[in-house]
C-alpha cells in the first residue's frame, strides 16, 4: 500500500502557492472522489466534490456530444471569488478552486504540474515508503510509529510524512530503525 497524500502531491509541485482544494475522479461516471481542501479554506469537501464534479460532467458531455477529444482539456473559469481550474483526460477529471486573485496563467500551470505528477507517478513506490507502509502495517502503536522512527533515525516527522522525498542514502537506516521498532531481524519485502 503507498502512502500518498494531496499534501506530499501538492508540496512537490509548489512550496508557495496551493490551490484552496482539489478533487480527482478516475472516471467521470464514478460517484466517489479524493478530494483535498487547504486547511485555511472554508470550502466543504461535499460542495466542492458537487460543483467540481457537475461542471467535468457537463463540459465532458458536451464535449463528446460534438465529437471533440476529451484527452487534456483544460478549462478555467473565473468568478468574484474563485479560478476554478477543471483537466478532462478522456474519462478522468481533476478540478482546483483556486483565490480570485490567482492569475490565470499560474492556476492552469499548476493544474498541468498536479496532472503532470498524478499521471506519471501513480503505481511508483520507493522501497522507503514500502518499509514505512510495513512498519504501520504491523505496529503495535500506530499513533506513535512515526514518531520513534523519527526519533531512532533522526529524520524530521515532516520529512517522513512525505516518504517519496526522502533521501535513499536513508534506506537502510530507516529500514533497520524499523526492524528495531518492531523487534525483527529483517524485513520481509
Amino acid at each position: 500500500m503507498e502512502i500518498r497524500t494531496f499534501d506530499s502531491v501538492l508540496s512537490k509541485i509548489c512550496r508557495q502557492t496551493k490551490p484552496l482544494c482539489c478533487l480527482v475522479k478516475t472516471s467521470i461516471s464514478q460517484t466517489t472522489a479524493s478530494v483535498w481542501i487547504h486547511p485555511k479554506s472554508s470550502l466543504r469537501a461535499e460542495d466542492i466534490s458537487v460543483n467540481i464534479a457537475a461542471l467535468g460532467t457537463a463540459h465532458y458531455t458536451h464535449l463528446s456530444s460534438i465529437k471533440i477529444s476529451t484527452k487534456n482539456v483544460e478549462i478555467l473559469i473565473s468568478t468574484s471569488q474563485y479560478i476554478i481550474a477543471l483537466n478532462l483526460n478522456e474519462n478522468k477529471l481533476v478540478g482546483a478552486y483556486f483565490e480570485a486573485k490567482t492569475l490565470q496563467g499560474v492556476a492552469k500551470r499548476y493544474m498541468q504540474r498536479i496532472c503532470s505528477v498524478l499521471q506519471n507517478e501513480p503505481h511508483k513506490q520507493t522501497r522507503i515508503t514500502k518499509i514505512i507502509a510495513y512498519l504501520f502495517e504491523h505496529s503495535p502503536n500506530k499513533s506513535t510509529a512515526k514518531l520513534r522512527l523519527s526519533l531512532k533515525t533522526g529524520i524530521a516527522l515532516a520529512d517522513l510524512e512525505q516518504s517519496e522525498e526522502i533521501n535513499t542514502a536513508n534506506t537502510t537506516q530507516i529500514e533497520q530503525a524499523v526492524c528495531e521498532i518492531l523487534g525483527l531481524n529483517s524485513l520481509p519485502l
